[in-house]
């Protein structure tokens, strides 16, 4: 009784100064019966007695996270519905104290078939474990999801190549480009010489290209139960970042990825390759001439400076895109002659030059 009343004569005092402490009586009330039934873990007593009322962000958090050497593990998230630039990627490592912020429409995000983002962990230690999340910050509103998921891998025990994928992939003009694609990369790391080489040193390329349109997807990239024309391998030399890539099929849609063979892999037959899932969709260029694009605007005629320009002109054009064949010139004293003849064949009205 002389606790509740000295509640009651401090809460009636309180009153009558003429202040809404709340807060204070909630306190007041809590340790009261906290007497009464035992102690409360200073835990989970809030540090603040502000109510927050900003919105929750609904994510589902990582989805899979698989390691691709010895120092790197790529993760996977889902797309947030949410505007690109009002949203960051929070990504802990080991709970780190400081997380990976990455703006959602940062370059160093990729997008994958299933509208999953893929980021890349570098620089970790090897044959190391590491429990990962991911959660969103949206900036607007200053809050962060909290899915609680977080997915466990560890890094490769043996060493591979450090090695960053394919970086793009393009159509060849031409007829060369019914059944052929170029493949752009960067060099994987090197440390070793030309005659000692270290175990990472990357000593070959694989270019890999899935038939899209037979059904193949990029999980298919590293089964060899598939074989030519769904999946075809190129082995290209170690001093490569580009090949062009032949064999194909016209007009049809190819998911292609590189791959870096280290030179552990012929110091141990067990020796697992880097495994990145970077990748491109292209197709090749169709036989139909709708395929073809030009820009007329890019082409330019000019005198040349000196002799020369006194008898011939300098012609100059942008390369066009798509299958086609050969570049066909006409020229005339008369814009007339050449509006008339400029779809036909060449010939004595309208002097012609195929290139």
């Amino acid at each position: 009784m002389l606790l509740l009343l000295y509640f009651n004569n401090f809460f009636l005092a309180v009153v009558c100064m003429g202040f809404l402490l709340k807060e204070i009586v909630f306190v007041l009330i809590v340790l009261f019966a906290a007497s009464c039934v035992g102690t409360i873990d200073d835990k989970t007593v809030p540090q603040t007695n502000a109510i927050d009322t900003r919105p929750i962000i609904s994510y589902e958090g990582i989805y899979s996270a698989n390691a691709i050497s010895h120092e790197r593990i790529e993760i996977f998230f889902p797309v947030s519905r949410k505007n690109a630039d009002d949203v960051v990627y929070v990504i802990s490592v080991d709970s780190s104290a400081t997380p990976i912020y990455v703006p959602g429409a940062s370059a160093t995000l990729f997008k994958d078939y299933r509208n999953l983002f893929m980021y890349t962990l570098r620089d970790l230690d090897q044959n190391t474990s590491y429990e990962i999340s991911v959660e969103i910050l949206q900036v607007s509103e200053g809050v962060i999801s909290s899915s609680g998921e977080t997915q466990i891998v560890s890094t490769f025990p043996e060493k591979t190549a450090v090695f960053d994928g394919i970086s793009s992939s393009e159509n060849i003009p031409g007829a060369s480009g019914l059944n052929a694609l170029k493949i752009n990369w960067n060099a994987a790391v090197s440390i070793g010489g030309l005659i000692s080489k270290d175990e990472i040193d990357p000593i070959a390329y694989n270019v890999i290209a899935l038939n899209a349109d037979a059904g193949r997807l990029p999980t298919d990239f590293f089964n060899e139960g598939f074989s030519p024309p769904e999946r075809i391998v190129w082995q290209v030399p170690p001093n490569s970042v580009s090949t062009v890539i032949s064999g194909l099929a016209s007009g049809t849609n190819y998911y292609v990825m590189v791959q870096a063979v280290h030179h552990g892999t012929t110091l141990s037959s067990s020796a697992k390759l880097e495994g990145n899932s970077r990748y491109t969709q292209i197709s090749t260029l169709d036989s139909s001439s709708s395929s073809v694009t030009f820009s007329s605007d890019s082409f330019t005629v000019s005198t040349p400076i000196g002799q020369s320009g006194l008898s011939s002109l300098r012609a100059t054009w942008g390369a066009p895109e798509g299958n086609f064949d050969h570049f066909r010139i006409f020229y005339s004293t008369s814009l007339s002659d050449v509006d008339t003849v400029v779809t036909g064949p060449k010939d004595s009205l309208c002097d012609g030059a195929e290139v």
